[in-house]
């Protein structure tokens, strides 16, 4: 098993005019999930037993030449204010370590393969990835490899994630998104392997960004639209009669990319952030403390954007950005999941609708670094 650590540094780079018509280079683009990269990463997993649930990973070669490929799944730490808050939504001791398991697959000119991550440990699929032992729920990351494991440079993978509630494979599908692509500046030439070796550890660092990076930067900022908790979303009379919903929960997935993908410890990720409602009120919320991973709902975050409480409307937007401490440069994803029931949040009823959107990403000025062992 071959491991590779990535971990971001940062340094700022130009601005640029949000109405420019000009085309950037890739060293300048804003990461994103409507490009194909070298490199992939899912914003979540779900292999949660009590479904029992599963997710579909899918893997896409759009060259017309074969490359082989890391798929590794990453499961969160808990972070002290997690461990504070404890049950039920998180363990109530502290853990920086980071478990990840990772397989190295190939594909061939123009192959699209998908991946099942599961708890069912009694499958004998090949194309059945198992998380960590004690973990269900996390995000994965792909990437481009040479013979040797080494991560190379290969702008032609695209992906996207599948998670099915209840059943199994044979559940409801209830969530899609797209992969967030990093691409590399370093091709062409297409294969270029990328980073260097640390001579102490001998992992292989890579970078994000900077003057001669192996990977497009961070975003700096990230913004996105959500529903707040409690909203009603549709109420009509028409004909026929529109479903009543209801937001019954509303969650942050959190990334941090500052990654050791080793037996390591992994240090605690900061984010600051914001909430506005429709009438553009800024309610500032505390921040959130993670490790590597969280699936945060908003309210744990701001209670204020239950708007059982009075003070927010149905609609708002968030804006977050990473917080950088003398323990650590996070290097911040995150993605918006909604979920709706039939019936108010006091009274649920019956799922009829989910969503997990990628936060847009503000104009990268930093450099960040991950290593693989």
């Amino acid at each position: 098993m071959k491991w590779h650590r990535f971990v971001p540094t940062m340094l700022i780079v130009g601005v640029f005019c949000l109405g420019s018509a000009i085309v950037q280079p890739v060293s300048a683009q804003v990461v994103q999930d409507q490009v194909s990269g070298s490199l992939l990463v899912y914003a979540l997993f779900d292999a949660h037993t009590s479904g029992p649930n599963v997710t579909k990973l899918r893997v896409t070669n759009l060259a017309s030449v074969s490359v082989r490929v890391n798929i590794t799944l990453v499961c969160g730490g808990v972070s002290d204010q997690e461990a504070s808050i404890g049950s039920p939504f998180f363990p109530p001791v502290a853990n920086e370590f980071c478990a990840t398991t990772n397989r190295e697959v190939s594909l061939t000119g123009g192959q699209t393969n998908v991946y099942t991550v599961t708890k069912a440990f009694t499958s004998t699929a090949d194309t059945d990835l198992f998380p960590p032992s004690g973990c269900q729920e996390g995000f994965a990351l792909v990437w481009a490899i040479d013979a040797t494991g080494a991560p190379i440079a290969f702008n032609n993978l695209i992906g996207s994630l599948e998670i099915f509630y209840g059943a199994g494979a044979g559940g409801t599908p209830v969530e899609a998104t797209n992969a967030i692509a990093f691409r590399s500046p370093k091709s062409p030439p297409q294969g270029t392997v990328l980073g260097t070796i640390d001579p102490v550890t001998l992992h292989r660092v890579v970078s994000f960004g900077g003057a001669t990076p192996d990977y497009e930067a961070l975003p700096l900022m990230l913004f996105g639209d959500f529903a707040a908790i409690n909203a009603t979303l549709t109420s009509s009379a028409g004909t026929p009669p529109v479903i009543t919903r209801f937001e019954s929960a509303t969650n942050l997935i959190l990334i941090d990319l500052n990654l050791l993908l080793t037996a390591e410890t992994n240090r605690q990720a900061n984010a600051i952030i914001n909430f506005y409602d429709h009438n553009e009120n800024l309610y500032s919320g505390d921040g959130w403390q993670f490790v590597c991973f969280a699936r945060v709902p908003l309210d744990l975050i701001d209670p204020v954007v239950d708007k059982a409480l009075g003070a927010f409307t149905d609609y708002g937007n968030i804006r977050l950005a990473p917080n950088p401490t003398s323990r650590t440069n996070p290097g911040i994803l995150a993605a918006i999941e909604e979920i709706s029931t039939a019936g108010a949040p006091s009274a649920p009823g019956t799922v009829i609708g989910a969503t997990l959107r990628t936060l847009f990403h503000g104009l990268q000025t930093t450099i960040n670094t991950v290593v693989l062992p």
